[in-house]
């Protein structure tokens, strides 16, 4: 894992497609973020720190999908899985990023 974890920004060139008109493509720009871990000295810390930031953004997944899937039980439309999809996954995203940064910032508490 040394080091591969920041080529996922990569993945942030898909969120042109939103350009298209699928709006569902836009969540790709958050991947952008992981172009930050470029910067990082690899150490055990930082592996903790990753692990941690995935289990907030696994419960949050597990929260926004189960809401989801009521929403949609009641909507019953494609165009409001598509935004509930696009939602998720930029919760997902954003959860990581953001709970990575502020675990690295605060540093070993």
């Amino acid at each position: 894992m040394k080091g591969k974890l920041r080529y996922l920004g990569f993945l942030g060139f898909l969120g042109l497609l939103g350009l298209t008109g699928n709006y569902a493509f836009y969540g790709f720009f958050n991947f952008f973020g992981f172009w930050a871990l470029s910067r990082q000295k690899r150490d055990e810390m930082l592996i903790s720190n990753a692990a941690n930031a995935g289990l907030n953004a696994f419960k949050v997944s597990l929260i926004a999908l189960s809401l989801a899937i009521a929403i949609l039980s009641v909507f019953q439309t494609l165009e409001a899985a598509l935004i509930a999809i696009a939602l998720v996954f930029t919760a997902q995203l954003l959860t990581f990023i953001i709970s990575f940064n502020y675990f690295e910032k605060r540093g070993n508490l």
